[in-house]
């Protein structure tokens, strides 16, 4: 008998010990011992939480907490201007997130003695939430002395159906211009309790009334990835590039970009919104009314030919227009050192296209050194281009040759004649040399 009261007791504190995780707790009650406030009820989106039981709720984005509290009769707060509870707050908090805190406060407000209130909290559930657990709402009512806890259990379950937009990557990224395309990668994830498939993603501008569009073939659970069937699948998954063309059109401003995620059969939809600036085209120059756009280049600006040569100018023209176009030249400068000529005389260029043209520039006889000239290019009676350019007219090789040729042969002639000086001078020496020597000798 002894023996089964003991077992008895040991069930009784061990059942006592479990539930009394979720008890009121109070702290620096008044001097009476009791607490200066009561919490008679706590409502988690409109339903009333308990003490001794979890209470299943879906993990939604948000949840509305009412605490609804009453001052209690024989504590320390008081009614009228010396109230002691009159600077109280109240927090929310669920305990049991890995990465931060998801709690919420809201005060301060006055708690009066035998007067039922409540205030609303809100609490944000992350994405990443872990589900299918058991987590703790702590409830607290506290001033600068005293604080009243509460703990409730919560079971949060994942919604049968749900995808999220982790992330949306853009190419350019926050700033395009109108006429360029516009690349999205949408990455999805699956934090619902039932695996997806043909699940559509859609990139839009709809004040632009563009739209692009991808399917993704299936969304496991996190659940299902640890299952050997379902090894070649992923409870996320990202979109090729998503293209949208910005109209040319399109006036500078800022604009909505919109991506929506279809799936349980159309049955749910995910959406998120994301700003994108774009930058109007850039203003053409306006073409004169003389003729089509032009661009005129030419090969040298500068060139360097002996006397008695000529040089050539290639002159390239492009029309840029949209009809056929007549181009003439004018060489001017020149009348006085050089006689010029042009090849075509008359440069016809169709739209789009290129055409050339040759200006031959023929120096004077006695024309030396650096000489300059203009060379304008006309469509009609307008001037389109006008280049400057320059010749520098060196002398005659020829004649350079011919005066090198002779100064060499001469200086050869006069090594020559050195030399033979020097032999006729040698020779008349050794000859008087053996005369001297035939008078001073003596015979017997």
């Amino acid at each position: 008998m002894k023996g089964f009261k003991l077992f008895a007791l040991v069930m009784l504190s061990l059942v006592l010990m479990s539930t009394g995780v979720f008890a009121t707790h109070a702290f620096g009650t008044g001097a009476n011992g009791t607490d200066f406030v009561e919490i008679v009820r706590v409502e988690l989106n409109d339903q009333e939480l308990r003490i001794d039981s979890p209470t299943r709720v879906e993990l939604e984005d948000e949840f509305d907490v009412k605490v609804f509290f009453r001052g209690h009769p024989n504590g320390k707060c008081e009614v009228g201007d010396r109230n002691p509870c009159y600077d109280v707050y109240a927090e929310a908090e669920i305990n049991g997130y890995e990465y931060g805190d998801v709690r919420d406060v809201t005060g301060p407000f006055e708690v009066e003695p035998g007067v039922q209130d409540y205030v609303t909290l809100r609490l944000r559930l992350p994405n990443d939430l872990a589900a299918s657990d058991v987590y703790s709402l702590s409830i607290e009512l506290k001033d600068d002395d005293d604080l009243v806890l509460v703990r409730y259990p919560l079971r949060i379950q994942e919604i049968r159906h749900k995808l999220n937009v982790f992330d949306v990557i853009f190419n350019p990224v926050n700033n395009i211009r109108a006429g360029q395309p516009l690349f999205s990668t949408v990455r999805v994830e699956n934090l619902g309790d039932n695996k997806e498939s043909s699940i559509k993603v859609t990139v839009a501008v709809p004040s632009l009334g563009i739209q692009t569009s991808e399917f993704v073939d299936k969304l496991l659970t996190l659940q299902d990835e640890n299952d050997d069937f379902y090894r070649y699948a992923d409870d996320a998954a990202t979109t090729n590039d998503l293209l949208l063309l910005i109209p040319e059109n399109t006036p500078e401003g800022d604009y909505n970009v919109v991506v929506t995620v279809d799936y349980d059969r159309g049955r749910s939809v995910e959406q998120k919104t994301y700003r994108m600036h774009i930058l109007g085209m850039q203003e053409a120059v306006p073409t004169t009314p003389s003729g089509p756009s032009v661009v005129v280049n030419v090969d040298a600006q500068a060139q360097r030919v002996e006397a008695g040569k000529g040089a050539v100018y290639k002159f390239s023209v492009a029309n840029l227009g949209q009809q056929a176009a007549t181009y003439t030249f004018e060489v001017l400068g020149v009348s006085d050192w050089a006689s010029t000529r042009t090849e075509p005389t008359t440069l016809v260029v169709q739209p789009d296209s290129t055409g050339d043209a040759f200006v031959y520039v023929a120096p004077n006889e006695d024309v030396t050194g650096i000489r300059t000239f203009t060379v304008r290019v006309k469509s009609g009676a307008n001037v389109i281009s006008e280049k400057n350019l320059s010749l520098e007219v060196t002398g005659d090789s020829t004649k350079t040759d011919v005066k090198t040729v002779f100064t060499w042969i001469f200086v050869i002639l006069l090594i020559i004649l050195v030399i033979l000086v020097i032999v006729v001078i040698v020779k008349n020496l050794s000859s008087k040399n053996k005369e001297e020597g035939v008078e001073g000798q003596t015979y017997y």
